[in-house]
């Protein structure tokens, strides 16, 4: 269930946001759950890197070994950039894009690994160097699901080479500690960045957003189309409750860069 937050709409629009510091600006005021709610930028011109098609599969992502699935790269030249708040931080606590995969009819997949691909704004870091993560079925409005395995997990951290809004982009991935077993069907994946550090003045304005992709292999994706428009916000801090994407902002809410690691067998 949305709910409008008068405050923090109204400093959205009516403060240029250009990047924060801690002595400029109350960070708490500037609070964002999507980048377009950022009105003074739009996003910064980019090269458009189109990744070669071998045969009609494109390769994986470096970071994406062995993979399984990816939704695809984020591009900062498409109308539709965007990021949505993926984010345990000092300033936004518990926040979670949830984002959904399927594991193809007649397969089972062993999960060993997944991340998100993050827009961070104020820290290229995190700190602790640590994710949480999930994987869960049947998420709809409102309805968490059933979590079929979660966790806490050391993260890597590491720049993609892309960017927008100013900010870079960084992978989060995190490896589980035994392979997760999926059968066929839909799942949502969630990887969220921390900086929760007191003694780290960086957290005190770090955010962090997961990059929006208009998918298909000539922008990087992999394995199985990412479902469109089935990707879910909660976030009890801006007011949602397992929200549809779309209803927390409807620019470029149709899928998210994220990604999948391991091995698929056949289903006996």
């Amino acid at each position: 269930m949305k709910k409008i937050v008068c405050s923090l709409a109204l400093a959205a629009a009516l403060i240029p946001f250009v990047g924060r510091s801690a002595a400029a600006q109350d960070v708490k005021a500037t609070a964002i759950p999507s980048l377009d709610w950022i009105i003074a930028t739009r996003p910064v011109p980019g090269t458009l890197t189109i990744t070669p098609v071998h045969n009609g599969v494109p390769p994986q992502p470096a970071y994406c070994s062995p993979c399984l699935f990816y939704g695809g790269n984020f591009n900062s030249s498409n109308s539709n950039a965007n990021g949505l708040a993926n984010e345990n931080t000092l300033i936004v606590p518990d926040t979670t894009t949830f984002i959904p995969f399927r594991v193809p009819g007649g397969t089972g997949w062993e999960v060993s690994g997944l991340f998100t691909n993050d827009l961070a704004d104020g820290y290229d870091g995190i700190d602790p160097a640590q994710a949480t993560w999930s994987i869960s079925k049947d998420v709809s409005s409102g309805n968490a699901g059933t979590v079929i395995a979660s966790g806490t997990a050391s993260a890597d951290f590491g720049a993609t080479g892309r960017s927008g809004f100013g900010f870079n982009e960084y992978t989060v991935e995190i490896h589980t500690t035994s392979a997760v077993d999926l059968t066929s069907g839909q799942y949502w994946l969630s990887v969220v960045p921390q900086c929760t550090d007191t003694g780290n003045s960086s957290c005190d304005v770090a955010q962090y957003f997961v990059s929006n992709t208009p998918g298909g292999t000539a922008n990087g994706a992999y394995g199985i189309h990412e479902p469109v428009n089935q990707s879910f916000f909660n976030s009890s801090y801006f007011g949602y409750d397992y929200a549809n994407a779309c209803t927390v902002t409807t620019l470029g809410c149709a899928e998210f860069s994220a990604g999948v690691l391991g091995h698929a067998h056949p289903l006996d």
